[in-house]
């Protein structure tokens, strides 16, 4: 995940990686990337409208009005992981995701949060069509943890049973 590192030709059209292909542009999506696991600390970005270019490598949000903290933001399809479609009667529909930051790009924390509101209805089915396509077109990307999970340590010792000679097998009353 990269902020303002997109390069352009012109407003609005970035520059490519060879063989790189858009599939999808979408207008009119507001962003919200959060990357903190308390509320209010970390860093947030909001922009309340944009255009998002899907290409068979990465994802690419354009302010519609780029500010002094956001002109671009470049993600590369695999580092979207567990994404999540959701629709409201009021709100519109929303697709909220975990997102694994590129190393030195603009964001100190691995993971963060990102949702996308789309402000026209029909636009999220064609977005989740391609996406997916795009996806199961990469193969399933494993989710690395930094971290591995402890060991499980016992804190009582227990003791086997003890063993029986082929004298104590049977009770006392069979004799």
């Amino acid at each position: 995940m990269s902020l303002n590192r997109l390069q352009f030709t012109t407003p609005q059209s970035p520059i490519l990686f060879t063989d790189e292909k858009i599939f999808l542009t979408i207008h009119k999506v507001s962003l919200e990337y959060e990357n903190s696991s308390y509320p209010g600390q970390g860093e947030q970005l909001s922009c309340p409208i944009g255009s998002i270019l899907l290409t068979n490598i990465r994802f690419i949000y354009i302010p519609e009005t780029p500010t002094v903290f956001l002109t671009s933001l470049t993600i590369p399809l695999q580092n979207i992981q567990d994404g999540k479609f959701s629709s409201s009667w009021f709100g519109g529909h929303i697709y909220s995701t975990s997102v694994k930051s590129v190393p030195e790009e603009g964001f100190t924390n691995d993971w963060g949060t990102m949702k996308l509101a789309f402000k026209a209805g029909s636009e999220i089915h064609d977005f989740k069509a391609r996406f997916d396509h795009l996806r199961s077109e990469l193969g399933a990307m494993p989710v690395t943890f930094v971290e591995p999970l402890p060991q499980y340590q016992s804190d009582f010792d227990i003791a086997p049973p003890p063993e029986q000679s082929k004298d104590d097998e049977k009770p006392p009353t069979y004799e």
